[in-house]
């Protein structure tokens, strides 16, 4: 069971006085969060609960006055709450990394980190060096990108270094960050819980799920990027398969691709090397920023990027005929073609039977007006 509690507070965004959140009983309780690091280790947070609440609308300050944008006041959204195990500006962009993966691969937002449709609040709170006990904590709001977060951090971390090392007090409150000047401003004082008045919502009804309910969620989930580390991690550098799990539908082709050449029985090294040929197609072609519109595209089939890759295997194609060809699924005309088909309409496919060559040859020697010329 979870419900919803009334969390009272006055700010310009928040035009109803309060706002609709949970307190007690969240919908979704303990839990982890493990983070592979560039450097091979990996980072696990520990998540307290996250709970369902109503957004409030947003400020837009400016030199001497502000504006407000109600526009997404109350609007539904799912706030993650996680434990402080994270020590590192670099973690924490990690961390973040793998939360948007998650819930994007999950289904559960869009992952429009521009647009809104996931931030990173980012609470910041030091302590002294040998000590377990953290100081006040400076909560940075509405962070839009995971550089964000990391400059954000090794600012405020300054920032807090500095006040203490001057002997200064730690003032908690919720600060602001500018992208352009790279620094925090106050915004407002930072209240504990007992201050926000919380009261159970009259007006909403419990949450109520069935155990059969979490069961058919469960067995529905959609593969996690865990799933697709455990599947393509032995054929993939751990450097190229992080790289590519920032796009699902790249990796979901390749696990299809890999599923395809499972099903056939075709044996695990001729499986490998073809997974290998478009995985460095997907990073070396598609993910060139000229080419990069073309991930709102559908995706080749898994047939032709079987196809390409004999093709490749059977040095049928040209390194610059290969990619020619791999762009060319992406257009309207040829998505539906065969990759030898569009490799003959183009011309591109190389001869390499020495018996064929040499008639060629024998062909053009033979003829007279090659020999007039």
């Amino acid at each position: 069971v979870s419900r919803f509690d009334r969390k009272h507070y006055f700010y310009p965004d928040l035009p109803k006085g309060y706002q609709t959140s949970q307190l007690y009983q969240p919908i979704i309780g303990e839990g982890e969060i493990i983070a592979p690091l560039p450097s091979g280790g990996e980072v696990k947070v520990r998540i307290e609960h996250a709970h369902l609440e109503g957004d409030a609308g947003k400020l837009n300050h400016f030199d001497n006055y502000s504006l407000v944008d109600l526009n997404r006041a109350d609007t539904p959204l799912i706030e993650i709450v996680s434990m402080p195990d994270i020590h590192t500006a670099h973690d924490a962009h990690d961390y973040c990394k793998e939360l948007w993966r998650l819930m994007t691969f999950a289904g559960v937002c869009f992952g429009d980190l521009y647009n809104g449709n996931m931030r990173f609040d980012v609470n910041i709170s030091l302590a002294e060096k040998g000590s377990k006990t953290l100081g006040k904590r400076a909560e940075i709001k509405n962070l839009n990108s995971f550089r964000s977060v990391e400059r954000a951090i090794e600012y405020e971390y300054e920032r807090q270094s500095k006040m203490l090392d001057a002997g200064e007090v730690i003032t908690q409150e919720t600060r602001g960050w500018n992208d352009a000047t790279g620094k925090t401003t106050s915004q407002r004082s930072k209240e504990e819980a007992q201050d926000y008045r919380y009261m159970p919502e009259p007006d909403l009804p419990p949450i109520r799920l069935t155990e059969e309910q979490v069961k058919n969620e469960r067995e529905t989930m959609p593969l996690l990027p865990a799933d697709y580390r455990n599947t393509l991690g032995m054929i993939i550098s751990q450097e190229i398969l992080e790289i590519l799990l920032d796009y699902k539908q790249l990796v979901d082709r390749l696990a299809d691709l890999k599923t395809e050449y499972d099903i056939h029985g075709i044996d695990k090294e001729t499986s490998k090397v073809a997974i290998l040929k478009i995985s460095n197609l997907f990073t070396s072609v598609l993910l060139a920023e000229e080419n990069s519109s073309l991930l709102n595209d559908p995706m080749p089939s898994v047939k032709q990027l079987m196809d390409l890759s004999s093709m490749i295997t059977k040095n049928e194609l040209s390194s610059t005929s290969v990619k020619e060809v791999f762009l060319r699924f992406f257009t309207p005309e040829m998505h539906f073609k065969e990759a030898r088909a569009i490799a003959k309409e183009l011309n591109l496919i190389q001869e390499n039977d020495l018996g064929a060559v040499e008639k060629i040859v024998d062909e053009v020697i033979a003829d007279p007006n090659n020999a007039q010329a």
